[in-house]
């Protein structure tokens, strides 16, 4: 199925993972549709100052607003960086217009946690 090309704006927060498995790693958090492109970049912008990440990092237990650097990098998005001298995070915010949804068919296989590692082992 060809998408209507809706905007998104995309929020990915970088979370540690355990060192073994390759260190930082960014997830999706946010999709966010816009009516329009000019939509999408205002709400971007916007989410850039003011969004927070959730729990990957506990800043609902900081006392004390982090300092908020936000980098635009030349595609338009943005890369923020938060830090209070005690935590460091960040996250960057993107547009992306939607131009494919594949629906899968059949079902889904279950890992074979046998063949991988399996809470540490492996």
């Amino acid at each position: 199925m060809v998408a209507d090309g809706t905007w998104f704006v995309l929020v990915q927060e970088d979370y540690e993972n355990h060192p073994e498995e390759g260190g930082a790693h960014w997830r999706l958090d946010v999709e966010q549709a816009a009516r329009s492109l000019k939509e999408a970049r205002e709400t971007a912008e916007h989410l850039a100052r003011t969004y927070r990440p959730g729990r990957s990092w506990g800043f609902a237990r900081w006392s004390e607003q982090p300092r908020r650097s936000i980098y635009r990098l030349a595609d338009g998005s943005f890369l923020v960086s938060l830090h209070d001298g005690l935590q460091k995070a960040s996250f960057r915010v993107s547009l992306g217009e939607l131009v494919e949804e594949i629906t899968c068919t059949g079902p889904v296989s279950p890992p074979n946690w046998s063949e991988g590692r399996f809470f540490g082992r492996g």
